[in-house]
């Protein structure tokens, strides 16, 4: 049955997804949405219900559609826990309760086109079920050709679903149709075009790629223009992309993505690229073991760049690319030295600098990922730190940092014990903010996110498609 403390999140909900909350409000509520199934479950639910509001007119009024609905009702398997409100549903169905209940839900359909937002539509139709229904009754998805059916998975994790034809799309694959429909002939992304800045196409491409590769089917020629795109950007000294300000993002973030392509796709030229590209980043390591932003190894490095050029090192040794250890152990060695004793991290890579929590989880994920128990040990401190972190802190570096959830989800996947709240509210703030319908459906915004300028909307969603984790 429902937990009656959830009752006042779950009031908020509407005004959640209508952008509606202070970011005081937004915080308080995404921190129970990151540990609540319940909570989570209705959220997805109700978003996934939008969709029923963006179709057919005629056919949502229909009676047919109406006899759907219960007949649904009646089709259901009492799921554990869930026996009283499938009860309540039938019987309302045949009450006088029930019937004036049906001819409110229709009567909010009606409205559905008018200034009245759809989450609080939504929410008022269902809230007419009784609080106890309410749930279940919004876990069902309208089908065009086959009615109403059983949302499979309901509860299972905090992210909406968006539902087209029979096929059902998760936040992730949205966002790589996105970035497929506007994937340029040559494999990249104009950057400018989506808002970014020019000069970044080769991190932006990159980040792309991881995404086609964690999605998989479907995006395989996709990934494989990406990855050609890449390897046509070498130049002699093994740099991917442009010099610059950026130009050690460029290159660890492609040197990652060519890495991974490097374990699942074929393609002629790249193992030669990627082991080019490992020594560059050997040979561009400033002799603190960091790096900075120029590749040059006289430069100050700092904790953000570094981290990008251990994940690259990381990933092309997991490929089986050789001259990596060397590098890694010297990068690992910077990052340790930059934890401070409350197991936080600063952006320079000196303890006594500004600490950020983007930073830590950065700093985190590289160490997890040495086979030095005792670097693993500290990786693991500085993610319990995180998970300690005072809410206003947390949730403001998480709600704006593509980072933060990119290398949560990262570190998750080292390690098992990783909280599972620390890393879904970052993740869970970006789906929040994935555009729903329309042209752009599917994509972030880039003025939303920090640093979203640098790359545009492309950079933004592509970072989004890379941090969602597999199992949401």
């Amino acid at each position: 049955m429902t937990d009656r403390t959830n009752d006042r999140f779950i009031e908020r909900i509407p005004a959640y997804l209508n952008g509606e909350l202070s970011d005081d409000e937004r915080r308080e509520l995404e921190t129970p949405l990151a540990s609540s199934e319940e909570l989570a479950a209705y959220l997805d639910a109700v978003r996934s219900s939008m969709e029923m509001l963006e179709s057919d007119k005629s056919t949502a009024a229909s009676s047919d559609f109406k006899d759907r609905i219960f007949a649904a009702i009646d089709n259901m398997d009492p799921a554990e826990g869930m026996e009283e409100v499938i009860e309540k549903l039938k019987a309302d169905r045949d009450s006088r309760t029930g019937a004036n209940f049906k001819e409110k839900v229709f009567a909010e359909l009606e409205r559905r086109e008018s200034n009245v937002g759809r989450a609080n539509v939504i929410h008022t139709v269902f809230k007419f079920a009784a609080a106890a229904a309410a749930a279940v009754i919004i876990i069902f998805t309208v089908n065009s050709d086959k009615g109403l059916t059983p949302k499979p998975g309901i509860g299972t994790n905090n992210y909406a679903t968006v539902q087209k034809g029979e096929a059902e799309f998760s936040p992730r694959t949205l966002a790589c149709l996105w970035l497929k429909e506007r994937q340029d002939d040559d494999g990249s992304w104009n950057v400018q075009k989506f808002g970014g800045k020019k000069g970044n196409e080769t991190a932006v491409t990159g980040l792309a790629l991881i995404a086609f590769l964690k999605e998989g089917k479907g995006f395989e020629a996709e990934a494989r223009k990406a990855a050609q795109y890449l390897i046509n950007q070498q130049d002699k000294s093994g740099r991917i992309g442009k010099p610059g300000v950026t130009a050690m993002y460029n290159h660890g973030i492609a040197t990652t993505a060519m890495a991974e392509a490097k374990k699942s796709l074929r393609i002629e030229g790249l193992d030669k690229a990627l082991d080019k590209a490992v020594a560059f980043i050997s040979a561009s390591q400033t002799g603190t073991g960091g790096w900075g932003y120029r590749g040059a190894n006289s430069e100050k490095a700092n904790t953000a760049v570094t981290a990008w050029q251990i994940q690259a090192l990381n990933q092309a040794k997991l490929s089986g690319t050789e001259g990596c250890a060397e590098p890694l152990d010297k990068g690992l060695a910077y990052i340790r030295s930059s934890v401070r004793e409350d197991n936080t991290i600063a952006y320079t890579g000196e303890t006594a600098g500004v600490k950020r929590e983007s930073m830590s989880a950065m700093g985190a994920f590289c160490l997890l990922t040495s086979d030095d128990s005792g670097l693993r040990s500290k990786g693991s401190n500085i993610l319990a730190a995180l998970a300690r972190a005072p809410e206003k802190s947390m949730s403001k570096a998480s709600m704006a940092d593509p980072y933060m959830a990119y290398f949560l989800s990262q570190a998750k996947n080292e390690s098992a014990s990783a909280s599972s709240a620390l890393v879904n509210v970052p993740a869970l703030s970006m789906s929040r903010m994935q555009v729903a319908v329309g042209p752009e459906k599917g994509s972030l915004p880039h003025e939303t996110t920090a640093w979203g300028s640098v790359g545009g909307r492309a950079y933004t969603t592509a970072m989004m498609a890379a941090s969602l984790p597999d199992h949401l």
